[in-house]
């Protein structure tokens, strides 16, 4: 605690500030460092433009069990849409820093357990459930945070959790996903 106390003190404008983390199994041994990007190699604050710019190049750079909010900040975003299910957490990450921008820690302090009953892996097991949620960000995320939810992101995204939808499943739902992406073919 200590360290976010630090980083958060030296930035107390931030909307929200994270770190990296460790993915483990669940006999809690470390897997290997999850893949989030590294984006500074110090303690630092990015005001919300460079958030914004991050989010276009990187998608997410957040690992949700390090994340501390702003409490006034979360709220006004609209806290936790329950309809984005596992990928809540993410999403609100992205608003609350394009509106006051973000601090961060390039160390892991936090964890992530691998496991097919978590919600993430729950709700992307169902491409139904990314479409769903893709629809409602389509809708709701522009009026909430018109500098990041363009048409551009919009895709982008829809491209990133599609492939983890597949990543999830191993694949399997593969024809229902090439439905939706423009450029592939389904072969005969």
């Amino acid at each position: 605690m200590r360290a976010q106390r630090s980083c958060l003190a030296r930035h107390p404008g931030a909307g929200l500030w994270s770190a990296m983390a460790w993915l483990v199994n669940d006999e809690d041994r470390v897997i290997r460092l999850h893949s989030s990007p590294v984006i500074a190699l110090a303690d630092a604050y990015f005001p919300p433009e460079q958030c914004l710019r991050l989010a276009h190049r990187h998608g997410s750079w957040f690992t949700g069990p390090t994340l501390i909010y702003h409490r006034d900040t979360l709220e006004a975003a609209g806290r936790f849409d329950p309809a984005y299910m596992g990928l809540s957490d993410l999403l609100t990450a992205l608003i609350v820093a394009g509106r006051r921008g973000a601090a961060y820690s390039p160390v892991p302090l936090g964890s992530f357990r691998i496991h097919g009953g978590s919600y993430l892996s729950r709700t992307l097991m169902d491409n139904a459930n990314v479409e769903t949620i893709l629809d409602r960000l389509r809708k709701r995320g522009p009026p909430l945070a018109p500098g990041l939810f363009t048409g551009e992101f919009l895709e982008r995204t829809a491209l990133r959790f599609r492939f983890a939808s597949l990543r999830s499943c191993k694949g399997a739902n593969i024809a229902n996903v090439a439905k939706k992406c423009t450029g592939f073919r389904a072969s005969h």
